[in-house]
């Protein structure tokens, strides 16, 4: 972008021209070898061709041949890297609220963590892309499909039925109040002979920073239970669909009954880091307490020596 400023005088007229708009191709200011944008440090060649720092790090030899005239690319190019720092890109996910702007070499780390980033609706022939609170939103409104809301470490049912299943993380169980609410898909498949394969996937754009497991249970005939357990429920922003990650068969309908069978689920977070984390400050606390005592010995030993010391005197 061009800042061309044009003011005309005369008398009490006075017009300003604001900025100018400079379009480039796409790929001009692209890394000829790897096709990424280019970000600083860059380097070229004494016949000025441009490579990335990556890429000028795999050319052959000490002097780093250039692929092109295989000249020596040892120069930075200090001019290409004012006008690359000088350019911003907004976010991809701009249409989903990111209003964040950056260098174009910044935009894939930062698209990486983006906490707008978009999931998708994994019905055939929609194409709604949105957060999780708006994904679920159009599951209701647009599918109808049936949503469960639940609170985390505590059993709920779920219909034996074919067919996806919304499961929703009560809002006051989250760790993170500016994360979307945590979403799940339960899908019933079809019926093979007299069993339903079920799998469970979390909808989320990018892997969080804690893991949730879930297990299910149902029981079949009387007195008899069957367990189920997945210790991580698979993340996917569902962009290619509902992914494979099927946990437990169970039986359409309880024999010699009427009504669907029923699964009782529990969603919980991992807890084997806060466990682990446990684990660490109580061999902290140990050490820190036999540092203690260790100093505590020195001048007890001390005074020990001090008294026979006296007493040897006094004989």
């Amino acid at each position: 972008m061009a800042n061309r400023r044009h003011t005309k005088e005369g008398g009490d007229d006075r017009q300003e021209e604001g900025e100018g708009v400079v379009v480039l191709k796409k790929d001009v200011l692209d890394c000829p070898v790897c096709s990424t944008p280019l970000s600083p440090p860059i380097f070229q060649c004494k016949l000025g061709h441009l490579v990335c720092s990556p890429c000028r790090d795999k050319l052959p030899g000490k002097k780093k041949a250039c692929s092109v005239c295989s000249k020596a690319v040892s120069r930075r190019c200090h001019a290409m890297e004012r006008v690359v720092e000088s350019i911003v890109v907004p976010c991809s996910n701009a249409a989903h609220g990111c209003t964040a702007m950056m260098a174009g070499g910044e935009k894939a780390e930062h698209e990486e963590a983006c906490p707008h980033a978009p999931c998708f609706c994994p019905e055939q022939g929609c194409g709604f892309a949105g957060t999780t609170e708006a994904l679920l939103n159009h599951f209701d409104a647009e599918h109808e499909w049936p949503v469960t809301a639940f609170k985390y470490a505590q059993p709920f049912d779920v219909p034996v039925k074919a067919g996806m299943h919304v499961l929703h993380g009560s809002e006051e169980y989250e760790e993170d109040e500016d994360d979307d609410s945590d979403l799940f898909l339960l899908h019933v498949g079809p019926p093979d002979t007299t069993m339903r394969v079920v799998s469970l996937v979390r909808v989320q754009a990018h892997a969080p920073e804690y893991d949730i497991g879930c297990s299910a249970s149902f029981s079949w005939f009387r007195g008899q239970t069957q367990v189920a357990t997945l210790d991580t429920i698979q993340i996917s922003s569902l962009s290619s669909g509902v992914p494979d990650c099927r946990f437990c068969i169970v039986p359409e309908a309880p024999p010699m009954g009427d009504g669907l069978a029923f699964l009782s689920v529990t969603i919980d977070v991992d807890v084997e880091d806060d466990d682990e984390q446990e684990e660490a400050d109580d061999e902290e606390d140990e050490s820190e307490w036999m540092r203690r005592m260790a100093w505590v010995e020195v001048p007890a030993n001390g005074d020990d020596e001090d008294d026979k010391a006296d007493d040897h005197n006094d004989d």
